[in-house]
């Protein structure tokens, strides 16, 4: 024999399954929208050269040309690497320049 379950308490079951979700919705949406904000607000706080032999490490940082009020996620590594690499000094078959979150 199957058992059933009375409809009320079918009906209290699919409304906590979908109050569940709409809590678990609403949770996410506040999660990815402090997660935007602090992506917003991470800076560029150091920069490190390294494998500079050619041209001091202080002369790379002037072609870098970084501008350190700037936001992290808005800096323009490409555009770094080839000014870096446009100094016919830098004499630098490719250079590498990457970004790290904090």
């Amino acid at each position: 024999m199957i058992d059933r379950v009375a409809p009320n308490e079918e009906r209290k079951h699919i409304r906590r399954s979908v109050t569940l979700l709409i809590a678990l919705g609403v949770i996410l949406l506040v999660a990815g929208w402090a997660a935007n904000g602090w992506k917003k607000s991470v800076g560029v706080k150091d920069i490190h050269v390294s494998g500079a032999h050619i041209l001091p490490a202080k002369d790379v940082m002037t072609l870098a040309d970084v501008d350190r009020s700037q936001k992290l996620f808005d800096v323009d590594v490409n555009a770094i690497r080839h000014r870096i690499e446009a100094n016919p000094m830098s004499n630098l078959p490719q250079s590498r320049v990457t970004s790290r979150g904090s």
